[in-house]
């Protein structure tokens, strides 16, 4: 009976799935076009058009899909006048994949694979969202901050070396990634 007891508390670290919360995805995919628009030096490839890459790794296809579904539900006919255009691509491929969107969602993934997605971007000028806030500590610009509010969480230092600067109004709300001691 107890190795039973043992079992069913190991099993779901067996199965490793991330449980992403619905809420607050759908939160990210309702803000993510304004993130776009609050943002400045972000490389526009088509006038009349917002591009979203969601960047996903294997076994998170559906998240990925479920986000798209999610923005598309948000925009219906697109905001402020803008289509929005929304790609999916893995990891492997989002240098071709996502070369001409303006913003890479990005799931979670292993940390080199966000470093590299963040290196694209930067040289790129795209601004980068992540479901995780730990992941402004490897470059990614903006995520949630999820305390007694639910607010923006910038990463400053890292959108100054991408050429990105965000609004007033996006930076008064928003909690501001600290930089590390010693880098002040």
């Amino acid at each position: 009976m107890k190795r039973v007891g043992i079992f069913v508390l190991l099993l779901p670290l067996a199965l490793a799935a991330y449980q992403y919360e619905p809420v607050l995805l759908e939160t990210q995919a309702k803000l993510v076009p304004r993130f776009l628009r609050m943002s400045t030096g972000v490389t526009n490839n088509v006038e009349g058009r917002l591009a979203i890459c969601v960047v996903y790794d294997e076994g998170e296809g559906e998240v990925a899909d479920a986000f798209a579904s999610m923005v598309r539900t948000a925009y219906p006919d697109g905001w402020k006048g803008e289509r929005i255009w929304i790609v999916k691509s893995r990891y492997g491929s989002l240098e071709q994949r996502c070369a001409r969107s303006e913003l890479l969602f990005l799931l979670n993934a292993e940390e080199p694979n966000i470093r590299r997605a963040v290196s694209f971007a930067t040289a790129k000028r795209k601004l980068t969202v992540s479901y995780e806030n730990r992941y402004l500590e490897d470059g990614v610009l903006i995520s949630l901050h999820v305390g007694r509010s639910v607010r923006p969480y910038l990463n400053l230092s890292q959108a100054k070396e991408a050429g990105i600067h965000f609004s007033s109004g996006l930076k008064r709300i928003s909690k501001l990634l600290e930089p590390p001691r010693g880098k002040r």
